[in-house]
């Protein structure tokens, strides 16, 4: 996986927290190729957000995709879209 392959010293539930943001990004990846969501976005009608919801804590947050990075959804550009103030 791209985790193993770029973080090989993940263990345990680092290692897990690693794969379950790459696994959002590559969904996020597989949708920009399916032809209604490629030429929306192509548009601007569509924007997409990957969120990692912890069931733990009940936290939502925003995967940026440029970094990798977890942040709160306050934090995030855009990740609550337009409707939101």
């Amino acid at each position: 996986s791209v985790v193993e392959a770029t973080l090989p010293e993940l263990e345990g539930a680092d290692k897990v927290a690693a794969l379950v943001v790459q696994n959002v990004r590559t969904q996020l990846g597989h949708l920009r190729t399916h032809p209604a969501v490629a030429s929306r976005l192509a548009t601007q009608q569509l924007t997409l957000h990957g969120w990692v919801y912890d069931i733990e804590s009940g936290d939502v947050r925003a995967v940026d995709e440029a970094t990798g990075a977890l942040l709160p959804l306050y934090a995030a550009p855009d990740a609550l879209g337009a409707a939101v103030g």
